[in-house]
């Protein structure tokens, strides 16, 4: 089965326990810029041809998200995930994850009042899984969550079709 991985978790354990951690690292310094000081403005000190050949190499999962968080347009065209290997694609995470969980409680109430900014907030982690389904036709995408109850969490589950909770047993 082809599968992506997704991650969600601020932790970055998926992350950085599947992918090399200097390339991890080359990714990380690659979006600084927009995290730190918002897509828009990242953006704008690029030529189209720098930003279109930037949007060649996968990025983050939370660069995906940032134009959501910034309440900006999205990107026209999807980076391409991290391959670990023929069948197996990632999403890496990033440490600033966090910066998207605080949007989504600042929108989360908005939802209700029909605000469309919150409401793609809300929705914008199952479109990134769809939009990378039809993309690269992947048979099960798996996204690793917080271990916590946070709105990120939360946000992921409602995402799901289905959900898988890992446990220890006390043997």
């Amino acid at each position: 089965k082809k599968v992506l991985m997704i991650d969600l978790d601020p932790q970055c354990n998926l992350t950085i326990c599947a992918y090399d951690t200097e390339e991890l690292h080359k990714i990380w310094q690659s979006e600084d810029l927009f995290i730190e000081e918002g897509f828009d403005a990242a953006r704008n000190k690029m030529s189209d041809e720098s930003f279109r050949n930037l949007n060649e190499h996968p990025h983050t999962v939370h660069y995906l998200l940032k134009p959501t968080e910034d309440g900006t347009a999205d990107l026209d065209k999807l980076p391409p995930p991290v391959s670990l290997e023929s069948n197996l694609d990632l999403l890496p995470g990033r440490l600033t994850l966090h910066m998207y969980e605080d949007k989504i409680s600042e929108r989360w109430n908005s939802v209700y009042r029909g605000d469309p900014l919150a409401i793609k907030t809300i929705t914008k982690i199952r479109k990134i899984a769809i939009d990378y389904s039809t993309q690269h036709n992947y048979d099960y995408i798996i996204i690793d969550c917080p271990p916590s109850v946070g709105l990120m969490t939360l946000n992921a589950l409602s995402a799901a079709d289905g959900v898988i909770i890992p446990i220890k047993s006390n043997d």
